[in-house]
């Protein structure tokens, strides 16, 4: 008799601890559970929830959406997590928890973990020049003497631009160890480091490869060892080619990336039509190639063990670092707006301000993925959503779990308009290089044109447009060594151009003389078929000189087509052989300038002529002041 009771208890027990650890139901269980918002959770799971199914219900979707899948926790429990659309579209293959998608720039908050379990142990000093740390025979394309810190590079304050060459592989064969890779798509160092900050996944990945040499291992190696296997996280891999992990490796081939592209379809009955509609639909793209640089961007799993990863950080356990004081450390500020204590950045964890909450974390965005990890330290509530369509992560939703940031919570009406003019660019660019004159075409905004930014004093301004909304972005003002000045978000920067009018002056005349040198050759062509032009020496060479201006255009043309249509794979070689174009057509300039002015005092020039040779020697001066300006012939060291 006793005997079954034992039994019968010990099956009440276990089916006890089975609900226990069940998740926490949605709208059961979790009623009065309040998100940092200050939004009752039943009715954000309502509208998470809901949102989905009626997206999932539109008929007029052309075919199956791509994927999207998000979870949104509190501490240890699970209030909500969905999956939505496919994983492959084309043959109707669902997403769910064995889905894998790529982290992104989220990979780069492990190499920040590492380094601050290094500090921890006293194996890392975070204001220690890095080449400290590196090998001797480790060189770096330095502008300045000033040390390089892993504080700065957490902040992305190490002076590194964005790099001229993109460092991926389309073979698995051509990936290189980390430490060549670093090497080869080696970026300049564009600004002074600690005082500009320009978003730079080399930069983090030089990081990655400070924690190979301190620990003697492998970086994903050391990830694994000291981050996954103490999380528990047996479906993530590290390394450029996810072999890893052999799960995540075969799930990742399976994965199709899709682009958005609106399109028009009819909504027709038997009889009648009822005219088209505007609705998206969704082509598969080519599979993201390798990141050679892997610790910036490579990092892939599915969606629980980010949501493990996540967890970790609201954990009262701390399983990432032996003291609380090194996770609270890490979450805390490092780079700040203005004069304030605002944090700007967390020791290489975005920061984000809403009115009732400071959150931190990340995003990220591939090729073929995008994703989003948001944590709030205190209230412990955390969002995390991934997807396989790279520009239709739904960010939104963090509005309704952690809420906006309102103009008044740093404002006040006495708030002036941001006081700095000029000309800026993006500091997330090609500063030098053959790249270079392209961010003066695309990216520079004057802030005299933007009427909605405001000082709220100690170099503290905010961004909002009062008649669309009432959310704010905050930014820091700061004054470089240069005189320059910045307007710092996060991550990246404003930076001030000196000398701006002057400069896009001297890059529409290029390219006004490249057009008119089309013109000449045409005339001239005419004019030798028609017996009206003698052949000379001084002749050929004016000749060769508009030339060379045509294909000096045509070679910056390509660089611009290079980053309009997104061609990733600009080879160094490619590269070179442009750069290379570029100094044959200043040195045939430089030649064809004097002959030129030469010419113009020459007796036994014509005084109707002299005027046709100033202004090519003026061409030719144009051709050259851009072509050495904007570094076109820089294929070296950036």
């Amino acid at each position: 008799m006793k005997q079954w009771l034992y039994k019968i208890t010990a099956i009440c027990c276990a089916i006890g601890f089975s609900f226990c650890g069940l998740p926490l139901h949605a709208h059961a269980e979790v009623e009065d559970v309040i998100c940092p918002s200050g939004v009752a959770w039943k009715t954000v799971y309502d509208i998470l929830h809901h949102n989905w199914e009626n997206d999932d219900d539109n008929e007029y979707h052309p075919k199956k959406d791509p994927s999207y899948a998000f979870t949104v926790f509190q501490g240890d429990h699970i209030l909500l997590t969905e999956f939505h659309g496919d994983i492959d579209c084309e043959d109707h293959i669902p997403a769910d928890e064995t889905s894998v998608y790529e982290w992104g720039s989220i990979s780069k908050t492990m190499v920040w973990v590492s380094a601050m379990q290094l500090w921890e142990q006293g194996k890392l000093d975070l204001d220690e020049d890095i080449r400290h740390y590196l090998p001797d025979d480790f060189s770096l394309h330095l502008s300045y003497d000033d040390p390089i810190t892993m504080l700065n590079l957490m902040n992305h304050e190490g002076g590194f631009c964005e790099t001229t060459y993109k460092p991926e592989s389309w073979e698995e064969s051509e990936i290189l160890p980390l430490g060549e890779a670093l090497q080869k798509f080696q970026p300049a160092q564009a600004y002074r480091p600690g005082e500009v900050t320009s978003y730079s996944n080399w930069g983090a990945s030089l990081a990655g490869y400070v924690i190979e040499c301190i620990s003697g291992m492998d970086y994903a190696e050391y990830v694994h060892q000291n981050i996954l296997t103490p999380l528990g996280m047996e479906h993530t891999a590290v390394s450029a080619n996810h072999r890893d992990n052999a799960y995540v490796r075969e799930q990742w081939e399976k994965l199709k990336s899709y682009e958005g592209k609106l399109k028009f379809i009819s909504r027709d009955s038997e009889n009648e039509n009822f005219g088209d509609i505007l609705v998206f639909d969704y082509e598969c793209k080519e599979k993201d190639i390798y990141f050679d640089i892997y610790p910036c961007a490579s990092v892939t799993s599915t969606l629980q063990d980010l949501v493990t990863y996540a967890q970790a950080f609201v954990n009262d356990d701390h399983p990432l670092f032996e003291k609380q004081e090194t996770q609270d450390k890490l979450l805390s500020g490092s780079s700040f707006y203005g004069e304030t204590e605002i944090p700007s950045c967390s020791h290489g964890f975005e920061t984000w301000e809403f009115d009732h909450v400071r959150a931190v974390g990340h995003s990220g965005l591939t090729h073929s993925c995008s994703a989003l990890m948001v944590i709030d330290p205190v209230s412990k509530f955390g969002y995390v959503t991934m997807t396989n369509c790279p520009e239709n992560l739904p960010t939104w939703y963090t509005d309704y779990v952690f809420g906006k940031l309102s103009p008044e919570t740093y404002g006040d009406q006495n708030s002036t308009t941001y006081p700095i003019n000029g000309y800026y660019f993006d500091t997330r660019t090609n500063a030098i290089g053959m790249f270079q004159f392209i961010m003066y075409l695309g990216s520079t905004y004057c802030m005299d044109d933007i009427k909605t930014i405001y000082s709220l004093g100690n170099d503290l301004y905010q961004q909002y447009d009062p008649h669309q909304g009432r959310n704010a972005t905050l930014y820091g003002g700061k004054i470089h060594s240069d005189g320059s000045r910045g307007l710092k978000d996060g991550f990246s920067e404003a930076h001030e151009i000196k000398g701006y009018v002057f400069k896009i002056s001297l890059l529409t005349a290029f390219f006004l003389c490249g057009f008119i040198a089309v013109f000449i050759l045409m005339i001239k062509h005419k004019m030798k078929k028609a017996g009206k032009l003698e052949s000379s020496v001084n002749s050929t060479i004016l000749t060769a000189g508009q030339i060379a201006k045509i294909i000096s255009v045509l070679s910056a043309v390509s660089l611009i087509m290079v980053i309009t249509q997104r061609i990733h794979r600009f080879t160094k070689s490619m590269g070179m052989i442009i750069g290379m174009i570029q100094i044959i057509c200043i040195i045939v300039c430089v030649i064809a300038g004097i002959t030129s002015i030469s010419m113009i005092f020459s007796k036994n020039t014509d005084k109707s002529k002299k005027f046709l040779y100033g202004f090519s020697a003026v061409g030719n001066l144009i051709m050259i002041m851009t072509e050495i300006s904007f570094q076109m012939y820089r294929f070296w060291g950036c």
